[in-house]
């Protein structure tokens, strides 16, 4: 089991109609026994798990997290069906840093200079995505969510020399579900080779 130390939960939350647009920030400190609490199961995802799941990275990603809105099912019964994340991908860090993500009318990119993800447009139609920096103790990334059905939402969280990505959606753009999303993410934990043995 991984020994979780206090950490800081960094969440920084930016809409952008332009390519440069910026919210305020919120900071939230976390004591661990709030994260895994004791009568809740850690999640775990793998390239074993049940689930669309695609790895270019030259280490297997081993990521646990927790989901406090379903904790009654196995953990391949929560891949399958409950996880709101459909589909997973593991690349190297270096892969993610340095190409971000890009669409059609969008981009997100990694800013060394302020350690923080930046949106930028490629259009000049107005923008329903919305992108959240997250920082725990050691993994970091961004979640982006869209305003417009099918609600769908992208995520990379990096980790020394690896990263894991998804996708998904999410019903409804509530505050409850993008909450969920970010707890779900602040609360990975990438286990390495000394930790398993």
């Amino acid at each position: 089991m991984i020994k979780l130390n206090n950490f800081k939960t960094l969440l920084i939350a930016i809409t952008t109609q332009s390519s440069v647009a910026f919210a305020a920030t919120e900071i939230t400190t976390c004591e661990a026994k709030n994260i895994y609490p004791p009568n809740y199961t850690p999640r775990l995802i793998t390239k074993g798990s049940p689930t669309e799941h695609t790895s270019s990275a030259s280490q297997d990603c081993r990521v646990t997290f927790l989901d406090t809105k379903h904790n009654n099912q196995t953990n391949d019964e929560y891949i399958k069906t409950y996880s709101p994340v459909k589909s997973w991908s593991c690349v190297n860090a270096g892969e993610a840093l340095q190409y971000g993500y890009d669409t059609d009318d969008e981009k997100i990119t990694y800013s060394y200079k302020v350690k923080s993800w930046k949106l930028s447009s490629h259009s000049a139609k107005k923008s329903n995505t919305k992108l959240y920096n997250i920082k725990s103790k050691n993994p970091y990334g961004y979640l982006i969510t869209k305003s417009t059905a099918p609600y769908n939402f992208h995520f990379c969280m990096v980790q020394n020399y690896q990263a894991l990505c998804g996708d998904g959606n999410i019903p409804v753009t509530e505050a409850q579900e993008i909450t969920r999303l970010k707890k779900i993410l602040s609360s990975f934990q990438f286990e390495t080779v000394e930790s398993n043995n």
